[in-house]
């Protein structure tokens, strides 16, 4: 069939007709993406709200809400990643909702949370700064700058932020115990000297001691930090707080028995007698804690007591005659307290040394067994899903394929 030229104007027209009820307009459809994220964020999908309210977001960018709503959607995400100890995405999704949300102050807090985990003192600092500035009576802004303070070593300035905390919110108990702890320290330490003689590590130490100590425990460092990193396959990024102590000095700053050679407890602290020290005993003790450190940084703190203190005692010293006699007898004496009894983070064995002592050779014995039957990437693997948030039993199902029963079976054979 041919149109001839006057019957085009009313075909179009028809068209038209038809075509005009059917037509959406931009902020129809970011309503309905809209709807649609708001729904997977309730569902807990934060990935699929985050996709659907981008496309919203993209479709009407002036909308208020519907950025708010994004905002709240990558926090979700972040927060989701955080907690699966992925923290590389946790900080893009924050990046993300800051772009939104650029006056939000507890987004900030959330990010300096982060930077405070991941050990990113500097960026942590500039975070709760910016959630101060945005709100003066931030609670958790206030309360975290005072971690990253002390994690610095700066002890007044910690103080002061956590004293500002229970001045505004006295039934705080854990700021509490913080704000206990740096007072007494800095009660001992406020005629420490600061010495920065190399970039991986900074010696606290008394004004009046340890001078000539100081540099041989930075040289025993240097290298722990290229033996020890080479092994663990670790080097951390910021400086780490050694703090020298008289042995009264360490017990009133610690409250550890004497029985304690040195600890870390995200600072390696160490008890000395002034110009009385084996070089050996030291090293040993400077790499026993400094391992510590690597641990901690490749698990995020997660990790069992007996792989910990194990861990560190077979990269400070050798499993000799001696203390395999020792595990020989608890085991014919039933006397060995199971691998699993011993997973907690940290073990309180103040008032049993002996105790202490054996499970330190447990976890010592148990960390051997591992290194000569399997291989380094193994203990990578492990290590890793620890700081991925795993618990140990199924860490070791995963990456060794043993129960807990299994393991403390195998490792104490060879005892018999």
């Amino acid at each position: 069939m041919r149109y001839r030229p006057n019957q085009w104007p009313v075909f179009f027209v028809v068209l038209l007709v038809l075509l005009v009820p059917f037509r959406i307009t931009d902020a129809e459809d970011a309503g309905y993406y809209n709807t649609e994220g708001l729904e997977r964020y309730r569902s807990g999908d934060y990935a699929g709200a985050v996709a659907m309210l981008q496309r919203a977001h993209a479709l009407d960018p002036e909308n208020t809400m519907i950025r708010s709503n994004l905002a709240r959607a990558h926090c979700a995400a972040a927060r989701e990643s955080a907690e699966a100890n992925d923290l590389d995405a946790a900080m893009r999704e924050l990046d993300a909702a800051l772009d939104l949300k650029s006056d939000d102050a507890d987004l900030y807090a959330f990010a300096g949370s982060l930077y405070l985990t991941t050990g990113d003192l500097a960026s942590a600092e500039g975070m709760l700064l910016c959630v101060l500035d945005l709100d003066p009576e931030h609670k958790d802004g206030h309360e975290l700058l005072g971690h990253v303070y002390y994690g610095r070593g700066a002890l007044k300035d910690a103080v002061e932020q956590w004293q500002w905390v229970l001045d505004h919110h006295p039934t705080d108990e854990n700021v509490d115990k913080f704000l206990e702890k740096a007072r007494r320290e800095l009660e001992v330490e406020k005629d420490f000297v600061t010495e920065y003689e190399r970039r991986h590590f900074v010696i606290n130490r008394d004004r009046d001691n340890f001078e000539e100590e100081s540099r041989t425990i930075l040289d025993i460092l240097e290298r722990c930090y290229y033996d020890i990193g080479r092994d663990l396959r670790h080097f951390p990024r910021n400086p780490v707080i050694v703090l020298l102590y008289s042995p009264e000095q360490f017990s009133e700053a610690t409250l550890a028995k004497a029985h304690v050679a040195g600890l870390y407890d995200g600072k390696i602290r160490v008890p000395l007698v002034p110009k009385n020290y084996d070089h050996d005993r030291l090293t040993r003790i400077l790499r026993h804690e400094y391992t510590h450190v690597v641990v901690g940084a490749l698990t995020g703190g997660n990790v069992p007591f007996w792989f910990n203190e194990g861990l560190a005692q077979y990269e400070s010293e050798g499993l000799d005659k001696t203390k395999r006699a020792i595990l020989s007898d608890a085991l014919k004496r039933g006397t060995l307290v199971p691998l699993k009894e011993l997973d907690e983070t940290h073990l309180d064995f103040d008032e049993d040394p002996a105790r202490l002592h054996l499970a330190y050779l447990e976890g010592f014995a148990a960390v051997s067994y591992l290194n000569r039957r399997f291989t380094r990437r193994h203990l990578f693997d492990f290590m890793y899903m620890l700081g991925q948030g795993h618990d140990t039993e199924t860490a070791l199902r995963t990456v060794y394929r043993r129960s807990y029963d299994q393991l403390h079976r195998d490792v104490f054979r060879e005892h018999r």
